[in-house]
């Protein structure tokens, strides 16, 4: 902030956006829901807000299907974007409520690759589909690139959710054992587990370094900063990866220091993971022991 802010310190919005980010009141304001000095943090409040609600969705998971869960959350999703035509709340229509869905999508790939004979038809279903899931992909993309009306964006969001969701189930229960040998290379998973930190420096550090390169469109001029802007960035998000992300963490396991790839469908290599293991473990066997036979199950 101290860096990047936009409005001098005469200027109420200088103070709105110093003390709504770090009280997250940013989330439920339209002038600050994507902070001006840093604009990525605007998903760190909506994945905060979610990780607050998130025991309360492991709570009604032992009580309703995975399907209900995902049914309620597209509705609330389809019926905020609804809502744009009538009022514009950045709160409601690009916060929680609207990406609601895509967390619930997530907790389902969980289960299906934590415990995949418990879905058999969705086994049988998923080898079918694999082999043709980058075609809806590449077509939603493609839409995203080239539409710009809101009907469109919702259903190419919604079409790239659910074939990324489906891709991620098959590479987790080995329907698709080229991708996921490829997808072993520690290398390639190291850049994965950087993502966020990636995600969250790229910007700031493209304006703030590079402001012609963000709106250059010779590339002659461009491609010979590429690598220096990448290795630049690779640094200090190895460090906001390390000393923000996971301070605890041993460090050769965090950066995947002479590691092997793991087999399929084995635990995970990498100390990161095991969290998520863990939870996975813990509210599956909830929803196997708690819940009706006829829950248990999509």
């Amino acid at each position: 902030f101290s860096l990047q802010h936009k409005y001098p310190v005469s200027n109420e919005r200088f103070y709105l956006e110093l003390f709504g980010v770090p009280t997250l009141l940013y989330q439920f304001s339209n002038l600050g829901f994507i902070p001006p000095s840093f604009g990525p943090l605007w998903s760190v409040g909506v994945e905060i807000l979610f990780s607050a609600l998130f025991p309360l969705l492991i709570m009604l998971r032992t009580r309703l299907s995975m399907s209900q869960i995902l049914a309620a959350s597209l509705a609330v999703s389809i019926l905020v974007q609804l809502s744009s035509h009538l009022f514009a709340y950045r709160g409601l229509q690009l916060g929680l409520p609207q990406h609601l869905f895509n967390f619930a999508l997530g907790m389902a790939a969980c289960e299906v690759v934590s415990r995949p004979a418990a879905f058999p038809r969705l086994g049988r279903l998923l080898d079918w589909i694999t082999p043709f899931l980058p075609l809806p992909l590449l077509a939603a993309l493609l839409v995203l690139s080239i539409k710009d009306t809101a009907s469109s964006h919702m259903l190419a969001n919604l079409t790239f959710s659910f074939s990324a969701t489906a891709l991620v189930m098959a590479l987790g229960v080995g329907k698709a054992p080229v991708l996921c040998s490829l997808l072993e290379n520690p290398r390639l998973q190291l850049i994965g587990a950087m993502c966020y930190s990636i995600y969250l420096w790229h910007v700031p550090m493209l304006l703030g370094l590079f402001p012609g390169f963000a709106t250059n469109t010779d590339w002659h001029a461009v491609v010979p900063y590429a690598p220096l802007y990448l290795a630049l960035l690779f640094a200090v998000s190895a460090l906001s990866y390390r000393y923000i992300e996971f301070p605890n963490a041993e460090v050769r396991s965090l950066f995947f220091l002479g590691m092997k790839p793991a087999k399929p469908l084995s635990r995970p290599t990498s100390p990161l993971l095991e969290p998520i293991v863990a939870v996975t473990e813990v509210m599956t066997e909830a929803v196997t022991t708690e819940a009706a036979p006829e829950q248990a199950s999509f």
